[in-house]
């Protein structure tokens, strides 16, 4: 189980538009809170970050290391948003900041959960 956080706007349970968040090499789904799901909160959207194996929680607690198949991290996570009466299958996001913009892409274009979910797929990363 990867360390995530899954945060609503209000206390409906109302489906709702949902980002999902993963951010950088050395990041953590904590600080994703501050630069994304806040704005993406007060916008209207569920908002669920996670830290993948090599970031945070899950390198630091359970010594999952950084892997190259990132779809294999992706799909889980979608699949579990897609359990959630709370969101709504057909707006899902992807973002993912700094190396998680690679995580993301690599994940979302892979992952054939992703592939009939994903309305958007937001990658930032720094110019090589």
């Amino acid at each position: 189980m990867l360390p995530c956080y899954f945060i609503k706007p209000d206390a409906s349970d109302a489906p709702r538009k949902t980002l999902l968040c993963t951010g950088g090499y050395d990041g953590t789904c904590e600080e994703l809170f501050f630069s994304i799901a806040g704005g993406a909160l007060e916008r209207g959207y569920n908002v669920l970050t996670f830290d993948g194996p090599g970031q945070g929680g899950a390198l630091v607690t359970q010594k999952l290391p950084m892997r190259p198949d990132c779809e294999k991290v992706v799909t889980p996570v979608v699949d579990y948003l897609l359990t959630r009466p709370d969101v709504d299958s057909a707006r899902i996001a992807l973002y993912g900041g700094s190396f998680g913009g690679y995580r993301a892409a690599c994940g979302g274009v892979r992952a054939s959960a992703c592939l009939r979910v994903l309305r958007m797929l937001l990658c930032l990363t720094q110019p090589i």
